[in-house]
């Protein structure tokens, strides 16, 4: 029971993706959307690209429009960082080309110029360095098929670390100004902790108190414990259910945006009356798919909660208890209570 609980927690966030792609941005998403893309551009017009480019990217994330990507990754260019609008305009041409836009020869042309201006960033480890090691660039985990490969990067100072356990934490910047040039940082073999060094202190997890009855006799589990059993196998079901109804509004929001893509309508403007019908009708099936999926994820959420916080053994003789409370908002599941 314990891996099919396991199986469906996981399963959250392998369709929570693609289950929230497919849901139509709200009317309060457009609003600010279209604030934030006009705020940038009066910023882009007084010359400061910098606060710009943030307000172009989240106008984007809210209301994803090829024009408003194009925006951004001209804003990039004009901040400076080259990688950046580099690959925002390679990703503007793939969208282009996906929906036959004529913008997809400007996008792939500005993606070229910028091609010979990229500066890039080679890492290389060491050989016979632990197999533990962990590298990260500018915060974010170098995964180890990136090591040795010449990546874009913005220009700028950036920083490297490497680290394992039982080594000392290896640390360096490396400033990449020069366009078209390719840097390169070698992180050497760590170096081990010498003995009585103590590595940052993790937190211990919390161990369950040990409850003894007066004269010494360890108290005796209480009734309590088969109500865990039956929390456990009531969460696994609920879990199921939200399992299924996530996998049906999965296929209502692909119907949904097939039916949407092939309604002639760019930037909401619709040719005919027909395609303002079919448009239409996509817009309430992605509600319903919407709606179908909030309440299947918190269903399945629910339900790993509801197992995951069954009572044992020892919490039923400590008496400690697990509260909880879920809510549900469109896109949202909220959780709280203390554990």
């Amino acid at each position: 029971m314990k891996h099919a609980a396991v199986w469906l927690c996981s399963s959250v966030v392998l369709l929570m993706l693609p289950g929230l792609a497919l849901a139509d941005p709200t009317a309060a998403e457009r609003t600010t959307a279209t604030q934030l893309f006009d705020d940038a551009e009066k910023l882009i017009a007084s010359g400061n690209a910098g606060d710009a480019c943030p307000k172009y990217a989240e106008s984007e994330r809210l209301d994803p429009q090829l024009g408003t990507r194009l925006h951004l990754a001209n804003c990039y260019e004009k901040a400076g960082k080259t990688a950046s609008a580099w690959s925002t305009f390679k990703e503007a041409t793939e969208v282009a080309a996906k929906r036959g836009d004529p913008r997809e020869a400007t996008a792939r042309a500005r993606a070229a110029s910028l091609e010979r201006k990229l500066s890039k960033l080679v890492i290389t480890v060491a050989p016979g360095t632990t197999s533990e090691i962990e590298v990260r660039q500018d915060g974010e985990v170098v995964r180890r098929a990136v090591w040795g490969s010449a990546v874009p990067v913005d220009p700028g100072p950036h920083t490297i670390t490497a680290s394992a356990k039982g080594y000392k934490t290896w640390e360096t910047k490396s400033e990449v100004n020069v366009a078209g040039a390719i840097s390169e940082v070698k992180i050497p073999a760590l170096e081990p902790m010498k003995k009585g060094e103590v590595a940052p202190a993790a937190v211990a997890p919390a161990v369950p108190p040990v409850v003894v009855a007066p004269g010494g006799a360890r108290s005796k589990p209480t009734p309590s414990v088969q109500t865990g059993s039956r929390q456990r196998t009531a969460g696994l079901v609920v879990a199921g259910g939200g399992l299924m109804a996530i996998g049906v509004s999965l296929g209502i929001g692909q119907s949904a945006k097939s039916q949407y893509e092939s309604a002639n309508c760019p930037n909401n403007v619709c040719h005919t009356s027909t395609d303002g019908s079919e448009r239409d009708k996509a817009a309430t099936k992605g509600i319903i798919a919407t709606v179908a999926f909030s309440v299947g994820t918190a269903a399945l959420v629910g339900g790993c909660v509801m197992w995951l916080t069954a009572p044992t053994a020892s919490e039923s003789v400590s008496g400690s208890g697990r509260l909880l409370r879920i809510g549900v908002a469109p896109g949202k599941v909220l959780l709280e209570g203390a554990f």
